[in-house]
């Protein structure tokens, strides 16, 4: 897996939320540690780049940010300041506007809690495609020394 999201999403959180641990693991049901946990989610395309040739494909990576701690309200604090730090983000890290759906915790074995999912760009340069290669021609642009001002002899059609 690529790390370049990784490392950027990490750096992201911890811009946010300072010298707290990170992981990109799905917590314990009963974890109690102070901790930010980033898993991934899903994988959208961004389908506004697909035919423009100038700009490289993008996807984005979707994380699930939801935190541990023994404090209920200090996981809620840990969250709101990824989410507030994602509002004035300018890093291409874009934050979804629904909350993770039940159906998220579900399957992954959680209960329902303060969290949000964060979109983080993974970029794949387009391969260049190479024009043929260019044969130069020669042409003699001499003037004609055959036939000058005579005609064909015509068939008599008689």
């Amino acid at each position: 897996m690529d790390t370049g999201a990784h490392d950027l999403i990490e750096s992201f959180v911890r811009d946010a939320c300072g010298d707290i641990p990170v992981a990109f693991t799905t917590p314990a049901r009963d974890e109690k540690a102070r901790q930010i946990w980033l898993i991934v989610v899903g994988l959208a395309p961004n389908l506004s780049v697909r035919n423009d040739v100038k700009h490289p494909l993008e996807i984005h990576r979707r994380y699930l940010v939801c935190a541990t701690s023994p404090d209920e309200s200090e996981r809620a604090s840990i969250v709101e300041s990824v989410l507030f730090s994602a509002l004035r983000a300018r890093s291409g890290i874009t934050l979804e506007s629904e909350p993770p759906a039940d159906t998220l915790w579900l399957a992954l074995g959680l209960p329902p809690q303060a969290a949000c999912i964060l979109r983080v760009p993974v970029l794949s340069e387009r391969p260049v495609a190479s024009a043929p290669k260019v044969e130069t021609v020669q042409i003699d642009l001499t003037p004609f020394s055959g036939r000058r001002g005579q005609s064909a002899p015509t068939r008599d059609s008689s």
